[in-house]
């Protein structure tokens, strides 16, 4: 995670970094899905969430869909830290999983 003020001093001092930050992000949670498949471990049971919306937000809705996002990711990272405490107790055991938060901007769709 890259914090957004050190994210736009980034994309304005080394904008093909940011680029090439984005790009690896986004591969990695393609790659990840990519080797649970094949490995035939998604969607085999019902111990996933998949979602996509593709939305419509003003600029005020953006701020809050973002402010969200952070909340998810947090209560995650905290949700993450219960765990790491309750291994190798009651015969409880690491599970790997990949979690991600995306939410960007789209282009707007061509009037037809």
């Amino acid at each position: 995670m890259v914090d957004t003020e050190e994210w736009d001093e980034l994309a304005e001092v080394e904008p093909e970094m940011a680029e090439a930050l984005i790009h690896e992000y986004m591969q990695s949670i393609v790659d990840d899905y990519t080797e649970s498949r094949r490995a035939e471990v998604v969607g085999l049971d019902s111990e996933f969430f998949i979602v996509r919306h593709p939305l419509r937000f003003d600029p005020e809705g953006i701020k809050e869909a973002l402010e969200a996002s952070e909340e998810y990711e947090s209560r995650l990272l905290d949700i993450a830290a219960r765990s790491t405490e309750r291994w190798g107790t009651k015969g409880t055991e690491e599970v790997p999983v990949s979690a991600s938060v995306v939410f960007f901007k789209r282009p707007k769709q061509k009037k037809s």
